[in-house]
């Protein structure tokens, strides 16, 4: 009996047991099924490093100045040997003539009437000038011998043998050969200014048909290389028709030329330092200045253009030295490539990645829980934002975004390094900018 008892009671034992252990393995598969059907957050937390804040625009290599060549004067282009696309220049080379007969025939004429005024405002030859000389002489021995003529009659006149009325006429005579002689001497004068402004007009009228002369050669303002060559020898022109385009392009007088969205127009400003980027050096990062900021938008794109001067180093670095190119020397016009403008920069300052942003908050996930505290950001860009309070260190701020998460709301977590976090939001490829900085 006694045995029997012990026995019924080592089996309720073991029955509780059983019920125990099942009920501690129901409990666990509760808590881990009720775990793991709590939603999923990725979170971070604070991290050291330097940050960038800029505005991003699309450019290119370009020379500062491109000159346009045009023909001066209506004719017939015949281009000097050696001139094509791709050859380079020296200032005032002569690179082309634009020949007209037109003016050819307008110099022999301009020419040939500078001479006859030449010879008729010669105050020595000149047959008009002469003929008022010979005419003053005339008058001249006419009034000598009415002065004679006068002379004798007043001296007969005071021995009573010559009449008044005598003395009078020759008097007259005296006075009328004066002012014909004054006369001449004056119409004299008008014609030789009359022929000297004749002289002078065709002076001019010479010069210019020499200067038209001068404006069928075609010579290079700079020096330079010829981009481009568009109308073929012996075409014929008329006045201002363009004949070719050429630049300075040593590779210490390009720019790259952006356009720059209006939106980011007033953030512009002389000196502003720009980190670049060429499709042509993939590898290689570029630094420049803003040099100029032109005033008028592009219509249609909305765009202001932008100079920026390449920075180029004095030295480089020992492990470019002799193992890879200069890429400063090989600047070609035409090459594209992406510029960050920068607004604001700190070589060290406490970070977190931007899209843990979120409006006017840092969310953060404390004791298995969401809370949230007010954004205190600095300087920020696509990839990282500075944080200059109210995230404790060791915080774990949500990187996923709230969507329909609510504060208090329970949920996992999936630690993810804050620099791996930032550079997902580096833009792709076929994005405005792909620079890195």
């Amino acid at each position: 009996m006694v045995s029997t008892m012990k026995r019924r009671a080592r089996i309720s034992i073991k029955l509780l047991l059983l019920m125990i252990a099942a009920a501690l393995v129901g409990a666990g598969a509760f808590l881990v099924m009720r775990t793991f059907a709590l939603p999923q957050v990725q979170v971070t937390h604070l991290t050291n490093g330097p940050v960038v804040q800029a505005f991003y625009a699309t450019g290119s290599v370009v020379p500062e100045r491109e000159y346009s060549v045009h023909s001066n004067v209506a004719g017939i282009l015949f281009l000097e040997p050696g001139v094509d696309k791709g050859v380079a220049v020296k200032k005032n080379q002569l690179l082309a003539r634009v020949m007209s007969d037109d003016l050819e025939k307008k110099l022999r004429q301009a020419q040939a009437e500078l001479k006859e005024k030449q010879a008729r405002a010669d105050e020595v030859t000149s047959p008009v000038l002469l003929e008022y000389d010979k005419r003053a002489e005339a008058f001249t021995e006419i009034l000598e011998l009415a002065k004679r003529e006068l002379k004798r009659l007043l001296t007969l006149s005071e021995s009573g043998n010559a009449q008044p009325i005598e003395v009078e006429r020759a008097q007259d005579r005296v006075k009328t050969t004066w002012s014909e002689l004054e006369a001449t001497k004056a119409q004299r004068g008008a014609k030789l200014l009359e022929v000297k402004k004749d002289l002078e007009v065709a002076q001019a009228a010479c010069d210019i048909a020499k200067w038209n002369i001068e404006q069928q050669e075609i010579k290079s303002p700079v020096d330079g290389v010829i981009l481009d060559w568009p109308v073929p020898n012996r075409t014929r022109l008329a006045i201002n028709d363009p004949i070719l385009l050429l630049a300075d392009v040593r590779p210490e007088k390009l720019v790259m030329r952006a356009a720059v969205d209006e939106e980011d127009k007033n953030k512009l400003f002389i000196g502003q330092t720009v980190k670049m980027t060429l499709y042509s050096f993939s590898d290689d990062k570029f630094l420049g200045q803003v040099k100029t900021i032109y005033d008028k938008a592009d219509a249609q794109r909305r765009t202001f253009e932008v100079d920026v001067e390449i920075v180029r180093p004095t030295t480089r670095p020992a492990t470019q030295a002799t193992t890879q190119p200069d890429p400063y020397i090989r600047f070609s016009p035409g090459m594209t490539g992406e510029l960050a403008f920068v607004e604001k920069q700190k070589d060290s300052a406490t970070l977190l990645p931007r899209q843990a942003l979120q409006g006017e908050w840092f969310y953060i996930v404390k004791n298995g829980k969401i809370d949230r505290v007010q954004a205190q950001p600095g300087v920020k860009n696509v990839t990282r934002v500075e944080v200059l309070g109210g995230v404790e260190k060791e915080s774990l701020v949500m990187l996923s975004p709230i969507g329909t998460l609510e504060m208090g709301q329970s949920v996992r977590t999936n630690f993810i390094d804050p620099r791996e976090a930032a550079d997902l939001n580096k833009p792709k490829d076929a994005e405005i900018f792909k620079g890195g900085f």
